[in-house]
């Protein structure tokens, strides 16, 4: 993703910016708005957000400010510039590091730069044991009135060849023949997208509640195992959709679990992909009763297929031994569009989970869709357009 950084000593300049939003026009200041004008002309077709810093250095302090917003273009002779939350510009200056060094070349005034936004998402604490699973680069005022971002954001997940191949297969990368890999792989690819109900030769049922429950496992696998890769080289997930045999039938036990060698914590996951945080939350609490230890003894039969999240190799377990801490994860999919505060106070305030929490140390994830129904047709409209060869 490009980012515009305007490099100023100007304090009149960094004020104007600094306003929610500010009105750009070729009619005055018109390098400003040719250097933006060519910018948005470079990007506008490639990229969902156009970023443009202004970085205001203070002569007599040395002090440096930031303004950031997004550029949207109004007609052929005025743009506007929109600030963003402090969540969002605190994110972009800080991948972009202009917060810890200077960048500054003197007599170039605005100047390119590259964030790499391949993770799209992160999460957003909310407490010691809630996180709020969210897209890194909009505010949710935007994405609830436009949703089609987040929702081929998350598609982009579920499709992606080697989330696909590392959570819904059993291949092993260092056992793949080199001159063949690549015919070896997309026939993996394709036949693990049928597995799991992702892709079909009839028309796929979004209502079909096995499929949804796959959807928001898979999720919770990927999006987990991004939260632990950063934490621990020594995590390795339970990839259990790998081990579905018919694309309409559940598999039993926990949804997930993921396993540290090193700390040897086994967390047991629960997923609910609803519409409803409060329903999603309560049914997740009761499955995890249901299933308490009884997963064991299937997992030690195929404690082969555990597969390490930083080099995605499997085979490297041999036995969780008798002593791991066991710590439960409930990943919660909903269309409930909330705030922060009041996913916080769902989660504080159900009853079914804290007297589960009083037996077991509990993580709780929530990402919202924002709508479950449009994000369903989005998918099947996706998987057909895979069936039918219009993507690669």
């Amino acid at each position: 993703m490009e980012v515009l950084v305007h490099y100023t000593t100007q304090e009149i300049v960094y004020d104007a910016f600094n306003n929610e939003k500010y009105k750009v026009e070729n009619t005055s200041h018109r390098e400003r708005f040719k250097a933006i004008d060519k910018y948005y002309k470079k990007y506008y077709l490639s990229q969902d957000n156009l970023f443009f810093i202004v970085r205001y250095y203070e002569i007599e302090t040395s002090n440096i400010n930031f303004s950031v917003g997004k550029i949207f273009k109004l007609d052929d002779i005025s743009y506007d510039f929109i600030k963003v939350s402090d969540e969002i510009k605190n994110n972009i200056i800080i991948n972009l590091g202009l917060d810890s060094s200077n960048t500054y070349d003197n007599g170039i005034y605005y100047k390119e730069y590259y964030v790499d936004s391949n993770e799209s998402f992160y999460c957003r604490k909310l407490n010691s044991n809630s996180n709020k699973i969210r897209l890194k680069y909009f505010s949710w005022e935007e994405l609830i009135l436009d949703k089609l971002p987040l929702h081929r954001k998350l598609i982009d997940i579920l499709f992606d060849r080697d989330n696909v191949l590392n959570i819904a297969s059993t291949y092993c990368p260092s056992r793949i023949d080199l001159k063949r890999k690549e015919e070896l792989l997309n026939r993996k690819y394709i036949s693990s997208l049928r597995k799991i109900g992702f892709l079909s030769d009839n028309e796929i049922d979004i209502e079909n509640t096995v499929l949804q429950g796959d959807i928001g496992e898979f999720l919770m696998d990927i999006m987990i195992g991004k939260y632990f890769e950063s934490d621990d080289e020594n995590t390795y997930v339970y990839p259990k959709l790998a081990i579905k045999s018919n694309p309409n039938m559940a598999v039993y036990g926990n949804d997930g679990t993921f396993y540290n060698i090193q700390k040897n914590e086994i967390y047991f996951c629960e997923s609910k992909f609803d519409y409803e945080l409060k329903k999603g939350l309560s049914n997740a609490v009761d499955s995890l009763k249901a299933h308490e230890k009884a997963d064991y003894d299937f997992i030690e039969s195929n404690i082969d297929l555990f597969r390490n999240i930083s080099n995605n190799k499997i085979g490297e377990i041999i036995e969780i031994t008798e002593d791991v801490k066991e710590k439960l994860i409930i990943f919660l999919t909903c269309s409930d569009i909330y705030t922060a505060e009041d996913v916080e106070n769902v989660i504080n305030g159900s009853r079914k989970l804290k007297a589960l929490k009083g037996l077991n140390e509990i993580l709780v994830f929530v990402l919202p869709v924002l709508s479950k129904e449009d994000f369903l047709i989005l998918f099947k409209k996706f998987s057909e357009q895979k069936r039918s060869g219009m993507l690669p």
